[in-house]
């Protein structure tokens, strides 16, 4: 009897691997929000909706942290390309907290640096300060503006599903270019989940 059930619970375990990873768990609602893109575009969670999201918030003069995590966002690019999921069923969002100095300007040729494609990738801004500290704020990422200009605020990724949903937070440990595939694969997972 113990070498059937031991059979079973191998098989189960078999079947589970099988059909993959674990379903992700939901987080919370994804907070709305509605900011310009560089391409003078109005993005929203709602009308992004149907597409699995990766949001975080930067500014562009931020050399320490910032520039090395949208340059990991470029790798989780080429990943979501290779697997031909990028722009219409999965897209990046870098959203600015620099209200004066990411202009339009600065951010286009910001996104040029990171060789970004503009059809999945939106770099997003406002002019109003405590608006995007707000939104930052209802994702659980703190920004403070300093008396020099600079910003400290919390470096995470927030993995956002089809329907809206928060799935998953990568924290700053996380946040290697070692894991840039393990990040693409995560919205793969989310891919095929919202097809089922």
């Amino acid at each position: 009897m113990k070498r059937f059930f031991l059979i079973i619970t191998i098989a189960f375990a078999l079947i589970l691997t099988a059909c993959g990873q674990e379903k992700m768990p939901v987080i919370k609602k994804a907070p709305e929000f509605e900011l310009t893109s560089i391409q003078g575009d109005t993005v929203s969670i709602k009308n992004t909706n149907g597409k699995v999201r990766l949001v975080y918030f930067y500014y562009s003069s931020c050399n320490m942290v910032c520039l090395p995590t949208n340059g990991i966002m470029a790798k989780i690019q080429s990943e979501l390309k290779k697997e031909k999921i990028f722009g219409d069923q999965a897209a990046l969002i870098s959203i600015a907290v620099d209200t004066k100095r990411d202009t339009v300007e600065k951010l286009t040729t910001y996104s040029k640096q990171l060789n970004a494609d503009l059809a999945g990738w939106y770099f997003l801004r406002t002019d109003d300060f405590p608006k995007v500290q707000a939104i930052a704020a209802d994702y659980s990422i703190s920004v403070t503006a300093l008396e020099d200009g600079e910003f400290i605020h919390t470096n995470a990724f927030t993995l956002v599903d089809a329907e809206g949903q928060i799935r998953k937070v990568y924290t700053s440990s996380e946040i290697e270019p070692k894991n840039a595939p393990k990040i693409a694969a995560d919205m793969n997972q989310l891919v095929k989940e919202a097809k089922k």
